[in-house]
């Protein structure tokens, strides 16, 4: 059983993501990119991608970092 949690260490840029989901050994967590709005991606220049950085810990130790990214279309 895993009693530490997920943290965000850099968020998007562009989108967003929403709350970790729980991680108790048995059932793996997840968490929910929402891209930007059409016009808010056009206005931070059409970005090809967007990433978030995020570490886990198990209740002692973080774990390194983890760079998630997204790619981005129209």
């Amino acid at each position: 059983f895993m009693s530490g949690g997920w943290s965000t260490v850099e968020a998007p840029g562009v989108g967003s993501i929403g709350s970790y989901g729980a991680y108790d050994g048995a059932t793996p967590g997840a968490v929910t990119y929402t891209a930007a709005s059409t016009e808010d991606w056009i206005n931070a220049g059409r970005p090809s991608q967007d990433f978030f950085v995020y570490k886990v810990n198990d209740g002692t130790t973080d774990s390194d970092t983890a760079r998630v990214t997204i790619r981005l279309t129209e």
